[in-house]
């Protein structure tokens, strides 16, 4: 399950930040910081649900 969340987070991450890099708006680098954050943590509390479970 982990492995196909990731894998479509990145595949939308990646959409986001194509579509980011190449329209021009308004807040654009504010949007494509919160995107990083959002991908970042998302993948820290996966590899941390999956160490705990490891461990049960």
């Amino acid at each position: 399950m982990t492995i196909i969340v990731t894998l479509g987070r990145v595949f939308f991450d990646s959409l986001a930040g194509y579509a980011l890099s190449r329209i021009e708006f308004r807040g654009r680098n504010l949007v494509f910081a919160l995107l990083i954050a959002v991908c970042g943590g998302t993948l820290w509390c996966q590899h941390v649900i999956a160490a705990v479970c490891a461990l049960m």
